[in-house]
């Protein structure tokens, strides 16, 4: 396990401090730590009355790993943001291949073929 600044590095798991963990949600996730770079910003997975489940993904610019941060966001001003660890998995980007199906005049509209 290789040991940072305020997070740990062992194979394919990020463990970081609560104190920075809690500036990560608290604060812009920009400024968050000079080490780490995100990639994919809020991605909601889940909303509740009271939270939406978050999925922040950051890239360790050391080694160029990426880590799915899961945290709750707070979803009105009572309530407070969460999480519920401080270890994350390392993910893996992949590629996906999207099929739709349109209709005649989609296609066209979609290829600028027809106006609006």
């Amino acid at each position: 396990m290789k040991e940072y600044n305020g997070y740990k590095l062992k194979p394919f798991k990020l463990i970081i401090d609560k104190d920075i963990l809690e500036r990560f949600i608290w604060e812009d996730h920009e400024a968050y730590h000079d080490d780490f770079e995100v990639v994919v910003d809020e991605t909601i997975y889940e909303i509740t009355r009271w939270h939406e489940q978050v999925s922040t993904i950051m890239k360790h610019i050391e080694t160029g790993k990426y880590f799915d941060i899961i945290w709750s966001k707070a979803a009105t001003e009572m309530q407070e943001h969460e999480y519920y660890t401080n270890e994350f998995d390392e993910v893996f980007s992949h590629t996906v291949t999207k099929i739709e199906y349109l209709t005649y005049e989609e296609m066209k509209k979609q290829r600028g073929e027809i106006d609006e």
